[in-house]
């Protein structure tokens, strides 16, 4: 039975690799697609580079990007600008190598730095917030980009868009030369304003449709970025398909490990919880394809904006003028109104709350109106599985301590509360956005 068990899992993480291989490589053939379709610049680039590949020329690209691998990372090996991948998670640390970066970056500001301050740090991924102090007694924030540099442009450049356009966003600091960040050690520095008095809105109906109106100005505000043609064009607004498809189809490999490790403490719930979920992801495909998705998809990107993506309390809080939002690196271009559906999802803890939910649809609703088509797709969203998928989905990496008994509570947990959800939902579908 272990031998089984074990054939079972490792075909399921293979499987996983090559969907990821496969959705990687999917990406990629999408984003040169939408940057044709959307006119963008380096568009021109990839449809000169498409023309010319040849076996010997894809082996000379091949020998220069070896060759210029090899002379950066001499180069960053001679100025000592090496970051680390990840470190230890301990509060408030950061490797010593990396403050002496950090030095390197504020010697390209025109700041008389007092003291700096670590805030937050994601050490898994090698990013960290500093809180830096002037002389003066100003506060800036030093932020190191986790992600790679064409990624990090994009969002750069999308903040400064809505700082130009009056959205409550920190504004850079520009360097000495007028740049709006810092390349060092194959990442993106930023420097920017240190927003005073913020804090978080209140945990209840009313903070919670404070921070949904600020969700709408943002998403509203957002409307017309174009970023520039170094920038990785990151776009999730014609993906819907592709990823209930992903979901469905992960749904199969749990419901495998759930037989096979039927005997865990969690086994037995799990395959109960498949048996209600597996069917409403089947049900919410069938619904978008059906639905008004591909039309609004259509528009483009342009026509939609930015989606946040991690939006919440912690990202969006109560300051001068209103909802300030200081944590924009993941932004990407997709239907923004996601936004509001994964923010709703998190507020319902124990069961769904109809007032709860109409208010913070209409508070959003008022800051950047959403229209029936809009509305109907939401409503899609809304309705899939998302949170179980979140939370089970690590099972396929080591299911034996996966499914305990903390995992078989949160999993009765979600099955009760899906009563209330559906009985949200069907009140919701008869609502008209808005209307109490």
């Amino acid at each position: 039975m272990i031998t089984q068990r074990r054939k079972i899992t490792k075909a399921i993480l293979e499987k996983q690799k090559s969907l990821e291989k496969e959705r990687e490589k999917k990406k990629k053939e999408k984003e040169k697609e939408k940057k044709k379709k959307a006119g963008h610049p380096a568009a021109i680039e990839d449809l000169f580079s498409e023309k010319k590949k040849t076996k010997k020329k894809d082996k000379h690209k091949a020998e220069d990007r070896e060759k210029k691998a090899k002379k950066e990372g001499k180069k960053e090996k001679e100025s000592g600008v090496i970051l680390p991948a990840s470190w230890e998670k301990l509060e408030g640390y950061v490797p010593p190598q990396l403050e002496k970066v950090a030095d390197r970056v504020l010697d390209h500001y025109d700041l008389k730095p007092k003291s700096r301050v670590v805030v937050a740090t994601k050490p898994l991924k090698g990013g960290a917030i500093w809180q830096v102090t002037t002389e003066k007694g100003r506060h800036y924030s030093l932020k190191l980009l986790h992600r790679r540099p064409e990624r990090s442009l994009f969002s750069i450049w999308a903040q400064e868009y809505l700082v130009k356009k009056k959205a409550r966003v920190p504004a850079f600091l520009p360097t000495k030369d007028d740049r709006l960040y810092v390349e060092m050690g194959n990442k993106l520095w930023i420097v920017c304003e240190w927003i005073e008095s913020l804090r978080e809105a209140t945990k209840d109906l009313k903070g919670a449709q404070a921070i949904c109106y600020g969700l709408g100005e943002f998403h509203r505000l957002s409307r017309g970025y174009q970023p520039p043609a170094e920038a990785e064009y990151s776009s999730r607004l014609r993906r819907w398909p592709d990823y209930y498809e992903k979901i469905i189809t992960k749904f199969g490999w749990f419901r495998r490990l759930g037989e096979a490790y039927r005997d865990t403490p969690a086994g037995p719930e799990l395959l109960k919880a498949l048996a209600v979920f597996e069917k409403q992801a089947h049900e919410g495909l069938a619904r978008l394809q059906r639905s008004p998705y591909a039309r609004l998809a259509a528009r483009g990107e342009s026509y939609w904006g930015l989606a946040h993506q991690d939006y919440g309390w912690g990202n969006a809080q109560i300051g001068p003028g209103g909802v300030w939002i200081i944590d924009l690196d993941g932004v990407v271009f997709d239907l923004p109104i996601r936004d509001l559906r994964k923010l709703i999802s998190s507020c319902m803890d124990e069961k769904w709350d109809l007032q709860w939910v109409k208010g913070m649809i209409s508070a959003y609703h008022k800051a950047n109106p959403i229209e029936p088509d809009l509305y109907e797709v939401f409503l899609i969203d809304l309705a899939m599985p998302n949170e179980f998928y979140q939370f089970i989905k690590e099972v396929v990496y080591d299911p034996v301590t996966f499914l305990n008994a903390g995992t078989k509570n949160e999993l009765t947990r979600m099955i009760q509360r899906e009563k209330s959800k559906r009985s949200v939902l069907a009140a919701l579908s008869d609502w008209k956005v808005g209307k109490e």
